[in-house]
């Protein structure tokens, strides 16, 4: 809501507006040619590399050099580890299943960062957050049970792949906030061993075929133009992800901003796709996003925020993108806010609204959750 008598209230609105509107922009494409990409190069380990390398070199980039990112790499192997699961086994179920279906099933992802979180953090739950998993759960269920074209296979990966990213969160949550590591360092690393464990994979599944000429062929197919426009998208989806989280004050906003993206990508895909659902089936997505909604408020009512920043929803600071950790650092807090993104970082610079973000952290679902 405006300040009166504040010039800069406006314009600084319309940025963040503007600001949001790109990142949906991006996340939406860069899921929607994943799914395309997928359909025409039905080879999942190759679309992932692909995307991992342009992360990785941001990330060394950003850092200054390869032995500065890859000084904790033993720290967070198990973060790459999960991340690099749920990167691939999406991509697989992506074979199988629709985008829409997918996307619906990601919203999956509370329950199991609950689950995990109890276990590994000691975290206790309200009744408010449990009501909304139960939701959740049971959108879920309706969807499931109403999919056109279901697919076990595909369903079994994509929930493996939910599972894969609630622990990377939690993991990564423990490094940031437990064990206080910087998060420069965190998604350096992570990046530099994802691209590690990727790339040994490649060899043993694709890279044969690849040299053999096998179909599909990347060229003849029509692929290449659609894998460099996907790591691209994806690449801009992480720089704008970390854009928004700085520039959006309230953690209720932000948890807004992330349901709201997933609704937004599931719409476009099945526009995109000319997916066939029944009424059943969007009632279940709906009851799933509505569920994810509610957790993602019980969850950041619970945590403290800035007093300073009560009225006004979003911040209105200038933002800048920067690769040099130097000139300015994500504080872990607000890194804790998203999922490992493996990719270029914003600098922010007397940012409260990164400090009380920590609230909308590794057990809900990030802005910058895998796509």
């Amino acid at each position: 809501m405006a300040i009166k008598g504040d010039k800069r209230t406006a314009p600084g609105r319309t940025y963040v507006y503007l600001l949001v509107l790109a990142y949906y922009v991006a996340s939406t494409l860069s899921s929607c040619v994943t799914k395309q990409l997928i359909q025409h190069y039905p080879r999942p380990l190759t679309v992932a590399l692909a995307q991992q390398i342009i992360a990785t070199l941001g990330s060394v980039a950003r850092m200054g050099s390869f032995h500065s990112a890859i000084r904790e790499w033993r720290t967070v192997l198990p973060v790459a580890i999960a991340t690099t699961a749920n990167v691939v086994l999406y991509r697989i179920a992506l074979v199988y299943i629709s985008l829409s279906f997918a996307q619906a099933i990601k919203t999956l992802q509370p329950l199991f960062a609950v689950m995990l979180s109890s276990v590994l953090l000691h975290e206790r739950n309200t009744p408010r957050r449990v009501l909304a998993l139960v939701l959740l759960l049971c959108g879920v269920a309706i969807a499931t049970s109403t999919e056109v074209s279901f697919s076990l296979v595909g369903f079994a990966c994509c929930v493996a792949a939910v599972f894969a990213q609630a622990l990377q969160a939690v993991l990564q949550k423990s490094l940031l906030v437990h064990n206080g590591m910087p998060a420069e360092e965190v998604f350096a690393s992570a990046a530099v061993c994802e691209l590690g464990i990727l790339m040994p994979l490649w060899v043993a599944v694709d890279a044969p075929a690849f040299a053999a000429g096998q179909p599909p062929h990347l060229i003849a197919s029509g692929a290449l133009p659609l894998l460099l426009l996907n790591s691209a998208c994806n690449f801009a989806t992480q720089l704008l992800s970390f854009a928004v989280l700085c520039a959006v004050v309230s953690p209720v906003t932000t948890a807004v901003v992330s349901t709201f993206k997933r609704v937004v990508t599931i719409v476009c895909a099945v526009v995109w796709f000319h997916t066939p659902i029944t009424l059943m089936h969007a009632l279940g997505i709906v009851l799933a996003v509505v569920g994810v909604l509610l957790y993602e408020e019980a969850h950041a009512s619970m945590q403290p925020s800035d007093p300073k920043a009560a009225t006004p929803l979003l911040h209105e600071m200038p933002l800048s993108l920067s690769l040099n950790p130097r000139r300015g650092k994500l504080p872990g807090a607000a890194a804790s806010a998203n999922g490992v993104c493996n990719g270029a970082h914003l600098a922010t610079e007397r940012r409260p609204c990164c400090r009380g973000l920590s609230a909308s952290s590794s057990c809900s679902s990030s802005l910058c959750a895998a796509v």
